[in-house]
């Protein structure tokens, strides 16, 4: 009996630890990019002035639309998603607040690039 309480006890302490644990790991940034976007379907090129909101949590951006898969280099990232149809990619730089993404989908063939200036939410 002493010995099952023991365990239980060691168990709970486990968890408790496990899942603050993984707070203290989580990283999360959420940024507001207003820049230029530019679209380009057959020929037809479309460029206006947009805002988006860029999460990036625990090496990966979430962007409308899309999450991709981040590599770090101390304070830029290099994120990069590839499907059958299409390919994406995005650079965020954190030291000057920089965010450019890249798309192409060869089915609707459409190209879409985006570059802007964020800032902290």
């Amino acid at each position: 009996m002493k010995n099952l309480f023991q365990i239980k006890s060691k168990l709970a302490i486990f968890f408790f630890l496990f899942f603050n644990s993984l707070d203290a790991i989580s990283e999360e940034i959420s940024l507001l990019c207003y820049g230029e976007f530019a679209t380009s379907t057959n020929g037809k090129n479309i460029t206006i002035n947009d805002n988006q909101k860029v999460v990036l949590k625990n090496n990966r951006l979430f962007i409308p639309g899309m999450m991709l898969f981040c590599k770090k280099k101390s304070m830029l990232y290099k994120c990069e998603k590839k499907r059958l149809d299409s390919i994406w990619k995005a650079e965020l730089d954190l030291n000057s607040k920089v965010f450019k993404y890249y798309s192409h989908n060869v089915t609707k063939n459409k190209t879409q690039n985006f570059n802007s200036i964020c800032k902290l939410l």
